[in-house]
């Protein structure tokens, strides 16, 4: 049946133009005995959507629509916001134009127009509805109770009533939000009440609840992880398997961490580096289509929060099996690379392994180490891999030399580190100092990251890259006017063809220790677009990269 649906769809493509049942009947030389089969797919592809036929037998093409899919992103009183889901800018939809659209929609646009403050669109039907359920915090605006939410809806939702939850101002809560009758203003209904929205605890839950995040694995989904983590690693296991337990292999994470999922050995050749990221090996552990595999699919992540971790597999693999413990037998997929003394690649090779792990690194001891303010027991520890920790120093210099000349833009950016008390009450905030091995386990992944993708790409793999498309001409525009208008010199902006990475980082570099820096910095960051994952490898702008995929995050 498949095979006569095929036929009927290519004779219809091939002719460019609707074709009488008898035509297509003549063209596929369909016997008597066929027939039936024939009819029968005709009428599950009309039933599918994949043609037409008219009251006079005619089979047509559905005419391709010229709608664009989109997300709703923000809602605001009068208005909202699409991001179309092939990339660019969002779009302006007035809220005549919404057909009731709300945050997390889906929704195919139609009428696009390009108008003085950028394009404009209509809702021309929305193709799926998402979370109606939000969550908030309750406050009271002129006596009246409203929700000020989490999501971007830019005004506070009247309450329109608590329903049998008792909830007080300051609440963290979550709510169902519906249009009033023969209205477009919201409402909210309270559902659940979490606590004092002063609580990064409480703060958490809810954040779980709205991005449909569960915290807890099914009984399965343990019961499935459990078996798999303790079942030892077997001679069988190794036996297609590169044995590297002799290299100097290390882990460095924060002290914290208790998933280890990647480690590094680095040394020295005589044309430059052999650089190996080990990345523990997952897909040993879960087995395709399983519960454990479905259950990580639906998360797609670990969630990191200031005091827990909502990890995408259950502990016994994230914690035990799968993190890279030293001095313990891991089954591992290795990138092997081979770079010149400027940090050029040279080849790379990927293998399934087998490593054993010398030192369980931390990044402020290794720091020390590479200051040299380390005392003689740290030096001890890190005695088996100083070497390996020397050489890679060595080599993450040499790429942060090779993205200086590529022009790869450095801009500031300050994560922070938050104290809670014991009621999950933030009590401090602090600067996170990357320190000098923060930074080359960035350039050493980077690396691994990009041999990935240069394999996929040769090989014509099916393959996810991460992809960071130039800038548009509008944001390099406006980009412009605030460089003129500070008094540095735009030219480098204004060259004939795209911009590339070095012109921004030119611009970077005369704001550099001025007044104007930070807001420089600012509006670059503001003029890229945003990097995401696509099937195709368009490159890497702000890496300066032709080939980039996250390979490292297992």
């Amino acid at each position: 049946m498949k095979e006569i649906e095929n036929q009927i769809i290519r004779c219809l493509e091939e002719s460019g133009q609707s074709l009488p049942i008898r035509d297509l009947l003549k063209e596929l030389r369909v016997r008597r005995s066929q027939k039936k089969a024939f009819f029968q797919a005709l009428d599950g592809l009309e039933q599918d959507g994949k043609i037409t036929v008219s009251k006079k037998g005619r089979v047509h093409l559905p005419e391709k629509s010229s709608a664009v899919e989109a997300t709703i992103v923000s809602y605001s009183r009068g208005f909202a916001f699409a991001r179309p889901d092939d990339g660019g800018d969002d779009l302006f939809i007035h809220s005549d134009k919404l057909k009731d659209a709300f945050i997390g929609d889906r929704v195919l646009l139609n009428n696009i127009r390009t108008g003085p403050k950028g394009q404009s669109a209509e809702v021309g039907k929305v193709a799926e509805k998402g979370n109606r359920l939000v969550t908030g915090t309750l406050k009271v605006a002129d006596g009246v109770p409203v929700l000020d939410t989490d999501i971007a809806v830019r005004y506070a939702i009247p309450v329109a009533k608590k329903g049998d939850v008792k909830a007080k101002e300051g609440d963290k809560v979550q709510a169902k939000v519906r249009r009033k009758y023969h209205s477009s203003e919201l409402e909210a209904e309270i559902v659940k009440v979490y606590g004092s929205a002063g609580s990064a605890k409480i703060c958490e839950d809810a954040i779980l609840d709205q991005n449909g995040i569960q915290p807890d694995f099914s009984p399965e989904a343990l019961a499935e992880a459990e078996a798999s983590a303790s079942r030892p690693i077997t001679e069988a296991d190794l036996k297609h398997r590169l044995d590297l337990r002799d290299l100097p292999v290390c882990t460095i994470d924060d002290a914290g961490a208790k998933d280890l999922d990647d480690a590094i050995s680095v040394s020295r050749t005589e044309h430059g580096f052999r650089l190996g990221v080990h990345i523990a090996d997952v897909s040993h552990y879960v087995r395709e289509g399983g519960v454990l595999d479905r259950e990580a699919l639906s998360r797609g992540t670990s969630v990191y929060f200031a005091d827990r971790v909502v990890p995408m597999l259950p502990k016994a693999l994230s914690n035990g099996a799968c993190s890279l413990n030293a001095g313990e037998d891991k089954l591992t997929f290795s990138a092997l690379i081979e770079l010149d003394e400027t940090g050029q690649i040279l080849s790379y090779q990927f293998h399934k392994s087998v490593i054993r792990s010398k030192v369980r690194g931390v990044y402020t001891e290794v720091n020390r180490l590479f200051d040299g303010t380390a005392d003689a027991a740290l030096r001890a520890k890190y005695a088996p891999v100083m070497d390996s920790l020397h050489a890679a120093r060595d080599l993450a210099g040499a790429l942060k030399t090779q993205f200086k000349k590529a022009g790869v833009v450095d801009l500031e950016s300050t994560e922070s580190e938050f104290t809670l008390d014991e009621n999950g009450v933030c009590i401090d905030v602090h600067p996170r100092h990357s320190g000098r091995a923060e930074q080359m386990i960035e350039y050493l992944m980077i690396t691994a990251n990009r041999a990935a993708a240069m394999l996929a790409k040769k090989a014509k793999l099916p393959f996810v890259y991460r992809i960071h498309e130039p800038p548009s001409p509008d944001r390099v525009q406006t980009l412009i006017q605030l460089v003129d208008a500070v008094g540095l010199n735009s030219k480098p902006l204004k060259k004939k063809g795209k911009v590339e990475p070095a012109d921004f980082a030119d611009i970077l570099g005369q704001a550099a220790g001025t007044p104007v820096q930070k807001v420089i910095s600012h509006q670059l960051l503001r003029t890229m677009a945003k990097a995401r994952y696509d099937v195709n490898p368009v490159g890497h702008f702000g890496l300066a990269l032709a080939d980039y995929c996250h390979f490292t995050s297992p």
